[in-house]
């Protein structure tokens, strides 16, 4: 009977001292909020959506030989431009280099004269553009199907654009290019063409999109890996906060408090992932207050590129 009083005594303590913990949370448990300040600021603001792709020749034509025999000589070096109709080399033919060889080894005289009187073959530029390949030296043989130049008419921007995104993707939108060779400069784009034929890669249904470079320009080669931000809308000057400010909020209005402390809706609109515009009644410096739980950024990464500067080019008419 005593051991029975003695449980009775235990469990009863036990609630007692959790009732008292309980209403100690509640009365004097609530943490306080805290707030940190921020100033309106103006920021141009661009929206974007990204995707990779590559520096490619937009047509890539390859020189052959016309016949087959040994290359004299090169006119060009890979990377020059080039016009229809220029000499890039000149070869012999099979016969022309096996009667200067006979000539050459019985004396110059007969050689030199032999030279002049059967003329080597010249190899034409097809089209006008840069030569992108050179895979040949003088002295070489060649053969009718050898590849002797590459040439490219000019470079465009193939990218990969997943099917969530590819309906926003329209033919004319500007967007704007960086590569990883040069990456602090900006080369400005525009959309040309929209595979209709999807491609699966890794289970995803990927479309090609064809930009046109703005410039043709001597950095960009072919072949190199190319960052693509198709702009979906724009502003040169917006009112804005940090994005960490809102937490990921995606309803239009925000509360926060004035520089007197008072409640105050904000109207949020344009977001390009580091800054987000306020559309309400409201100035630039004002100075707001957001609750502190909200300071962390989830993407502290800076923007890749400058959007109203550092080279992103102008749509030529």
């Amino acid at each position: 009977m005593k051991l029975h009083k003695k449980k009775i005594i235990i469990l009863g303590s036990l609630f007692l001292l959790l009732g008292i913990f309980f209403a100690t949370k509640l009365f004097t448990g609530k943490e306080k909020i805290e707030y940190v300040k921020i100033a309106i600021k103006k920021n141009p603001l661009l929206v974007t959506i990204q995707a990779t792709g590559n520096v490619e020749p937009m047509n890539k034509v390859e020189i052959l030989p016309p016949v087959p025999g040994r290359i004299d000589s090169i006119a060009i070096e890979e990377g020059d431009l080039v016009e229809q109709g220029k000499i890039i080399a000149s070869m012999s033919s099979t016969n022309r280099a096996a009667l200067l060889d006979i000539a050459r080894s019985r004396n110059p005289g007969e050689y030199k004269e032999w030279e002049e009187m059967y003329q080597p073959t010249p190899i034409i530029a097809p089209v006008t553009g840069r030569i992108i390949s050179k895979k040949i030296v003088p002295g070489q043989t060649v053969g009718t199907q050898s590849v002797l130049f590459e040439m490219s008419d000019k470079l465009v921007i193939r990218a990969q654009v997943d099917e969530t995104d590819i309906e926003k993707i329209k033919p004319g939108m500007d967007a704007v290019i960086t590569v990883d060779a040069y990456p602090n400069k900006n080369f400005g784009a525009h959309v040309d063409k929209i595979s209709h034929q999807s491609e699966l890669i890794n289970n995803v249904n990927i479309y090609s999109v064809e930009l046109v470079l703005y410039k043709q320009l001597q950095e960009l080669r072919s072949g190199m890996t190319a960052n693509v931000h198709f702009i979906i809308k724009e502003k040169e000057s917006a009112l804005v906060i940090p994005v960490w400010a809102v937490q990921g909020r995606e309803e239009e209005d925000f509360t926060v408090l004035d520089k007197n402390k008072k409640p105050k809706i904000l109207s949020l609109g344009l977001s390009d992932g580091q800054n987000v515009e306020i559309l309400s009644p409201i100035q630039e410096g004002e100075e707001i207050f957001v609750q502190q739980f909200q300071f962390k950024s989830k993407n502290g990464s800076t923007s890749p590129f400058s959007p109203f500067g550092g080279g992103r080019g102008k749509r030529q008419k």
